[in-house]
């Protein structure tokens, strides 16, 4: 699908040229999850594929109606990473902080398809980074690493209610939150990012609580 033709960009300039089709990952109701990669700045990045026509109709590809809405994914994505690359700029985040939810900036279309190029998380989604714990037998027969494993869950946990706080205090609830959208960003220092805002909505009352940052 990732050959498009008469392009048009949200991120500024024609992108078709930019990133370049590795491998298909995943199907998804209306389209695919492809891994990329950016060629302008050298790194993997994944692109979500939505087919117009299932946008057009609010369907899947096997013609059912699904609550998913793409055009809506696409301006809350694009939205809330403006309101973070925003709050970078102007010092209210560091940008070295642990974000815990994937960016998301840009965004494209050809004749047949919508594209969105979002940030790559390398080491598969939580779901399966906890079974795979689980099915060690030797590592929960340890005190040692059943210790550090609570310590891993607390602190993924903590990253995971930072996040939503954020999106809560910009008035974006995400409410889709499970392992299978949590993604390892990076497994080594349990760094896990929110991914799938193909439910979350804007609501337009006042944040109760300010964001005062991603501390851990």
């Amino acid at each position: 699908m990732l050959s498009p033709t008469s392009v048009s960009s949200s991120g500024g300039g024609r992108v078709e040229e930019r990133y370049e089709k590795k491998k298909k990952l995943s199907d998804t109701l209306q389209g695919e999850i492809v891994l990329g990669w950016d060629k302008l700045l050298n790194k993997n990045v994944i692109i979500k594929v939505a087919i117009k026509e299932c946008v057009r109709q609010g369907i899947s590809k096997q013609n059912t109606k699904i609550p998913e809405n793409f055009e809506n994914e696409k301006n809350i994505h694009q939205q809330i990473t403006r309101y973070l690359q925003s709050d970078i700029r102007n010092g209210h985040i560091d940008s070295s902080e642990m974000i815990g939810f994937v960016t998301c900036d840009h965004s494209w279309e050809d004749d047949q398809c919508h594209y969105l190029q979002m940030e790559y998380c390398r080491d598969g989604d939580l779901f399966n980074y906890i079974a795979e714990f689980h099915r060690c037998r030797e590592r929960l027969a340890s005190r040692v690493d059943n210790e550090r494993w609570i310590h891993n869950v607390q602190f993924m946990f903590r990253q995971l209610v930072y996040a939503t706080h954020y999106l809560h205090s910009k008035r974006i609830v995400h409410r889709d939150l499970s392992l299978e959208n949590t993604m390892m960003f990076d497994a080594s220092c349990s760094y896990v990012k929110i991914i799938d805002f193909g439910l979350a909505v804007e609501i337009q009352q006042d944040p109760p609580v300010p964001f005062r940052g991603f501390f851990f």
